[in-house]
């Protein structure tokens, strides 16, 4: 789905800013269709905080500016996840086995591998 050019963008929103809400409703329908079941949902919720932070902000440049910051918050969350060290759960280790059982050395060389392949891949 191609979006009109910038100028008929700009008469919709001076003319007719609820055709322009229309267009734009069904993009974002259309964007999350074509990102699948599995990440429907994830994004679902996202455009949901967007929207709350359209209708609660006194203007459109403040509602621009707090959907900015909430993807700047995102992306510095994100980027603290991937530079920590990340060490194996072992919470998960310890359900591998059955109850009252020990790990086994070959489910913690699983696991281990698991994690060196993750920070193989990051590297």
């Amino acid at each position: 789905m191609d979006l009109p050019h910038f100028k008929i963008l700009e008469r919709m929103a001076k003319e007719d800013p609820e055709a322009l809400e229309q267009l734009r409703l069904a993009h974002v329908e259309a964007i999350i269709a074509d990102a699948g079941l599995s990440n429907e949902r994830r994004l679902r919720g996202l455009q949901f905080q967007i929207d709350a932070i359209r209708r609660g902000s006194s203007n459109p440049m403040a509602a621009c500016i707090r959907i900015s910051k909430l993807m700047h918050d995102s992306l510095i969350q994100l980027n603290t996840v991937l530079q920590s060290e990340v060490t194996p759960p072992t919470a998960a280790l310890s359900q591998c086995a059955p109850a009252g059982m020990p790990v086994t050395a070959e489910q913690v060389g699983c696991q281990v591998y698991q994690f060196e392949n993750f920070r193989a891949a990051r590297a």
